[in-house]
């Protein structure tokens, strides 16, 4: 008995504890909702784009940030903007951290955090306190071909040396077969000196007339005896090289064909010679026709004409486009194996020799060559010259695969930012741009730390690294997969890494944006206290995937994106919080959890406006820009629902390894989405260094858990990786994967390697299943039929289209869904509930909460039928409780469900219909009652689209005030000062409700239909709702009365008409510079007209001008409520 009543006790502690844990969750959520925490908070980056920088600008901008409900801002310093004449400070002078000091008061006053990115201007990490010696640095190169039959001086030059910053790496000796007959050129343009590309000289060079569209320049040479040639080798001279061409070949000079052909689109930092290989053929020719053709540039580019370094036919095996395998170029990690006759045997290793010892200190090489022809291989480092950009304090960029590099970087840069207002306490945060400052391949301890990594020397196949295959092809591919591996390994530590440890060290915290460079991006993201993202107004970028997948996986409650970024034509002042609204949902979507906005640009002025620009980049995003007074709503709803989506934990089904011979392959899988299933990516070294497995669930640091690992669509695979795979196996996990074709490392042995390719999938055909220790090897990469097998069933049940995302907080769901199709969609949509849990709507727009009043359990799902219009997004919310609600509502006749015009709603705990229209329907409740339900008459819509009175703010260069008979875009007024008008315009009309309209069952709806851009309404008087986003609709039952009201709405319109006009004002203003005087004495408008600057047009007199204001139709509509 008393067992039995201890047992009892136990049970009703436990449950009530359980209940009030749930009741404490709930009441916290709900809180945090209605009023979230400021760490949470949207931030903005704050460019200050030239030394013009004001005391008074910066506190308009910090107060205005405040005002709008950022928490924070990241300076970034840049040399973005003109500026007017005059003494301004330089970075880090005594005078401009004084501007700093004064930043950082001014934010701790209004309660702002700063973060500053880490060096002058937005890429990456460097300035003029950077020695070349500390700098990143590149493989360099020179040659000479020497014969045993010729006895001479051996001088070895130097190659190629920047910054007057070179180092000896080693000197390697080959058997050459090469020819080395210099031919005869002739150019269809004219050429003053054709050696300066024949003399294998990267310091001279020749200009290709091809800036122009359709414009060529054709080279011939012409060789005194025909030879096989394999590979053509072209030099040029360009960082953003862009030229594309064909390679003909002649015996006779007169007939020609096609032996190769070029398209170059890239930027390339180092350089590096491109090796083209021609076509297989057993003839010899003597004649060789390159011609090279105009290729367009970029929009933001200016057309060259090309520099051209050198030109060389080779016969020796080459290795094409080297820069792309030996990390001379951003964003190129990845193996990339020959096909098996694309290229033949190379340079015999054990031919190779190893002359280091014998070179003097000028070049001279004690050294007898001992039988035939060699080529002679001098290889070494400099500088890659590359600086921080764009900025007005500007030097190398620091060595990214060393620490002292780092450090150097830091103490001439965040020491001296720290110095001056670390007192403040309010520096919180120091940022790593993404990734813009070209490839790096060496760094001094290079060489000891590939020996330490990959296990075997890399200097006998240095000369892979420069061009030649060295043994058979794929033993040259392999190497240099390892050598970029070594390269990204060294980025990921003692770059990525280390900043996170700098940081920690001065109390800061780091975020980075760790991609398109030539490194892992999630394994350089692991250790970031904030990884970040971005996403461009204009694309839709997958890469938030890859950073929620660091959020995740590393437990980081906040994952960043650099929200909104533009480029010229997407920009120029066309976004309004419901456009980027769209941009922000869909990386909410994708998992990204704070949004950083791109760009809150500093305004030196406090009434020029929309002032400095950070050129043709960003949202403009600040201050100037006319709705940012009214902005508080979007920014109010992106805080809200930001906390939201950085409650509880991610709930995931699938663990993706993000690649390892091509790691950075990650693409957003919408099969997976849109069938209900979470997923993640990891990096090859979080499988090494962080996997477990607990009861058969994949588990991450974080604790978040995978059903099962994926291996991808991964074909090659190291030892190393399957060893970790096969540990996971026979740890009991579930992992899915084809078996790879082979290890694209030199590192592992081909015996080894098979053996453990045969453990892990046999003779496994395609879609088998092996067991493996306590876990399961799945021979497949389906994702859909891999669940299906092991009995997961999918979160959610939506249509296609319909991305979502869950989270999960105690005994509370969080679903966030984005409607990312062009259509509206109406459909039922189920959700994956354990337990007895209610649905409610959490609009994050209106701080409201709603009990969804139509749903219904059907097993394991609780399904809700949803309309959702294209680009909406929706917080559903699940928690325990119960609460009466419909399960179906269908039309009289034909029970047909949800019949349009009737909708349900929970009005003060009891549910009730919204009829549209007269109808009759049959509800069934949650006791599968049926009830007949209907209206007869439902009050016709109220058209109120006539006789306006539309103010206008004074000197805005509208009329104080005009009548409107019908409401039309003020883009179509016939006077040019409303066509042109930019600002809040309001609109004022009068309109009388009867008693009719005001029965105790009707609802009135306040329908604006077309706003341009946003509006703020007042009905009597009083504000009703701040409209930022169709549909642009309110409940205004509770603020009319019986007879005479007066409705009020102001409407704010963009830029754009008004940068337009003004430009059409061809009126001439006083100009000191070239700055308007108006502008420089800090005028509101010229007094001629004009009443808009920006240091960045972005828009010409001739293009069309946008809809503006209030456009309509608008109307009162009316709702019958039973």
């Amino acid at each position: 008995m008393i067992k039995k009543m201890k047992i009892k006790i136990i049970w009703f502690i436990s449950v009530f504890w359980m209940t009030n844990a749930y009741a404490d969750n709930l009441k916290e959520l709900h809180s945090g909702f209605l009023s979230p925490p400021i760490d949470g908070h949207a931030q903005t980056w704050w460019h200050w784009t030239s030394p013009f920088v004001t005391k008074k600008g910066i506190t308009a901008d910090l107060a205005s940030m405040k005002a709008i409900g950022y928490s924070g801002a990241h300076l970034f310093v840049t040399g973005s903007s003109p500026y007017p004449e005059g003494h301004y400070p330089e970075m880090l002078s005594q005078e401009w951290l004084a501007l700093l000091e004064h930043a950082g008061k001014e934010a701790k006053r209004l309660g702002l955090k700063l973060g500053i990115h880490n060096c002058p201007g937005w890429s990456l990490s460097g300035g003029p306190w950077i020695k070349p010696e500390d700098a990143m640095q590149m493989i360099v190169s020179s040659e000479v071909n020497v014969s045993a039959d010729t006895l001479q001086k051996i001088v070895l030059p130097q190659p190629e040396t920047r910054y007057n910053f070179y180092r000896d790496i080693a000197v390697l000796a080959f058997p050459d077969i090469n020819t080395h007959e210099k031919p005869q050129l002739e150019a269809d343009f004219s050429i003053n000196d054709p050696d300066k590309i024949l003399d294998h000289d990267q310091a001279t060079f020749i200009r290709l007339p091809i800036k122009e569209k359709d414009t060529e320049a054709v080279i011939t040479l012409k060789y005194k005896q025909p030879f096989e040639a394999r590979f053509i080798e072209l030099s040029f001279g360009e960082v953003h090289l862009f030229v594309k061409g064909k390679v003909e070949a002649s015996i006779d000079g007169i007939h020609f064909r096609e032996v190769a052909a070029f398209d170059y689109k890239i930027r390339t930092d180092l350089q590096s010679p491109k090796c083209i290989r021609l076509k297989e053929n057993t003839e010899s020719f003597r004649y060789f026709r390159i011609t090279f053709m105009h290729r367009p540039y970029r929009v933001w580019m200016t057309p060259v004409d090309i520099r051209l370094n050198d030109i060389r036919l080779l016969t020796s095996s080459m290795i094409p486009d080297v820069d792309s395998r030996n990390s001379a170029m951003e964003d190129s990690y990845s193996f990339k194996p020959f096909v098996s006759d694309y290229i033949s045997d190379g340079i015999d290793p054990t031919k190779m020799l190893d002359l280091s010892g014998k070179m003097l200190p000028d070049g001279t090489l004690r050294w007898n060559p001992p039988g035939g022809n060699w080529t002679i291989l001098r290889i070494g480092y400099t500088t890659t010259g590359k600086c921080n950009a764009p900025a007005t304090l500007s030097g190398l960029e620091c060595d990214k695969l060393s620490k002292n590099g780092l450090d150097a970087h830091w103490k001439g840069m965040m020491s001296k930012i720290i110095e001056r207002i670390g007192y403040l306490n309010v520096l919180k945060y120091c940022i790593i741009d993404s990734y813009e400052a070209g490839g790096q391949n060496w760094t001094p301890e290079f060489e000891t730390e590939f020996l330490k990594r990959r296990g075997y020397s890399l200097r006998p196949y240095l000369p892979t690294v420069v061009g030649y295959v060295v043994g058979k092809p794929s033993e040259s591919a392999r190497f240099l997969y390892d050598f970029q591996r070594t390269v990204a390994e060294l980025f990921a530590e003692n770059y990525y890494d280390y900043f996170t440890e700098l940081c920690h060290k001065n109390g800061l915290l780091s975020i980075t944006e760790s991609y398109f460079g030539s490194f892992d991006y999630l394994r350089c993201a692991r250790k970031a206290d904030i990884p970040s993202g971005e996403f461009w107004i204009g694309s839709k970028t997958p890469i938030s995937c890859l950073y929620r997948s660091a959020g995740h996986f590393h437990g980081k409650k906040y994952v960043a994106a650099e929200a909104f970024t533009t480029d010229e034509k997407q920009g120029r002042w066309l976004q309004d919080p419901q456009q980027l609204k769209e941009y922000g949902d869909r990386a909410w979507a994708q998992g990204i959890s704070k949004l950083i906005s791109h760009s809150f640009v500093h305004q030196p002025y406090l009434n020029v406006r929309p002032g400095f620009t950070l050129g043709r980049h960003g949202a403009h995003l600040s201050r100037t820009n006319t709705w940012w007074k009214y902005g508080n709503g979007w920014i109010d709803y992106i805080n809200r629902a930001q906390f939201l989506l950085q409650s509880g934990e991610p709930v995931v089904h699938i663990l993706i390894l993000s690649g390892e011979s091509d790691p950075n392959k990650y693409t957003r899988i919408p099969e997976l989405s849109w069938a209900g299933y979470g997923y993640d990516y990891c990096c090859v070294d979080d499988l090494y260094d962080y996997i477990t497995v607990r009861k058969h669930r994949i588990t991450s640091p974080s604790g978040v858990t995978y059903s099962c690992l994926s291996l991808g669509e991964e074909k090659y695979l190291t030892k190393k990786t399957l060893e970790s795979v096969y540990h996971l196996l026979r740890s009991g996990a579930v992992i899915l994967g084809r078996r790879p074709l082979g290890s694209p490392s030199l590192s592992d042995k081909a015996d080894e390697y098979n053996e453990l390719v045969e453990k892990i999938w046999g003779a496994s055909k395609q879609g088998e299943i092996r067991k493996i220790g306590k876990g399961k090897l799945i021979n497949s990469t389906d994702y859909l039929s891999v669940m299906n097998h092991i009995g997961i069933l999918p979160d959610v049940k939506a249509p296609a289209g319909i991305s979502t995302l869950h989270r999960r907080q105690g005994d509370i769901d969080i679903f966030f869904l984005y409607n990312d199709s062009c259509r509206t969609v109406s459909q039922d949509i189920k959700f994956r509930i354990c337990g007895n849990k209610i649905p409610e709507y959490w609009n994050a727009d209106k701080a409201k909460i709603d009990t969804v009043a139509l749903w219904k359990r059907e097993g394991d799902y609780i399904t809700i039928p949803v309309t959702m219009l294209p680009q909406e997004s929706r917080f559903v919310i699940f928690h325990p409780g119960s609460v009466p609600h419909l399960f179906m509502i269908g039309e009289e006749k034909t029970r047909k469900k949800n019949p349009y015009g009737v909708s349900a709603h929970i009005v003060g705990n009891k549910v009730r219909l919204f009829f549209t229209r007269p109808d009759t329907v049959v509800v069934t409740d949650n006791n599968w009652k049926n009830e007949k339900i209907g209206v007869s008459h439902v009050h016709a819509p109220v058209d109120i689209s006539d006789d306006w009175q539309v103010s206008f703010p004074p000197a805005s260069g509208a009329p104080d005030t005009v009548h409107l008979s019908k409401l039309e875009s003020l883009s179509e007024n016939s006077s040019d000062s409303i066509r042109y008008f930019a600002g809040t315009a309001t609109y004022r009309h009068p309109f009388v409700v009867t008693e009719e309209m005001k029965g105790r069952s009707l609802r009135i709806l306040l329908q604006l239909g077309k706003v341009r851009n946003i509006a703020e309404i007042f009905v009597n008087g009083k504000k009703a709702a701040l409209l930022w986003k169709e549909p642009f609709s309110i409940d205004i039952t509770d603020m009319v009365c019986l007879g005479n009201n007066m409705l009020e709405i102001a409407v704010t319109t963009l830029w754009v008409n008004r940068l337009i006009g003004d430009l059409r004002n061809e009126t001439v203003v006083p100009e000191t510079n070239g700055w308007p005087d108006w502008v420089l004495a800090d005028k509101p408008d010229s007094g001629v007209g004009q009443y808009s600057f920006s240091t960045w047009k972005g828009w010409k007199k001739e293009e069309d001008l946008q809809e503006s204001g209030l456009i309509g139709p608008v109307r009162l509509e009316f709702v019958e409520v039973r």
